[in-house]
């Protein structure tokens, strides 16, 4: 449920951001690398590098992304028609 919370407020925060002229990406890999060491029951060798980087022992990032002015113009995403989406 927690990453699922994150994924809104980060969708809702990102959309806020192109509005005021930002520009954002999530930067997750360090994230999901350690959920995969996890899941497979590896040592978690990105789990003291992300602890480090927060200052808490034992907290974990949910979810990590680059936010600022960005260096080069970029083109807005291909968007559908809202016609095509409802139903």
């Amino acid at each position: 449920m927690q990453c699922l919370l994150a994924g809104r407020i980060w969708q809702r925060a990102h959309l806020l951001a192109t509005t005021w002229g930002l520009a954002g990406r999530p930067c997750n890999e360090a994230v999901e690398w350690v959920d995969r060491q996890q899941a497979l029951g590896q040592a978690t060798q990105g789990a003291s590098p992300l602890a480090d980087l927060l200052g808490e022992p034992g907290w974990e990032p949910t979810f990590v992304f680059y936010l600022g002015y960005p260096s080069l113009p970029s083109h807005p995403s291909p968007r559908r028609p809202v016609e095509r989406l409802l139903l």
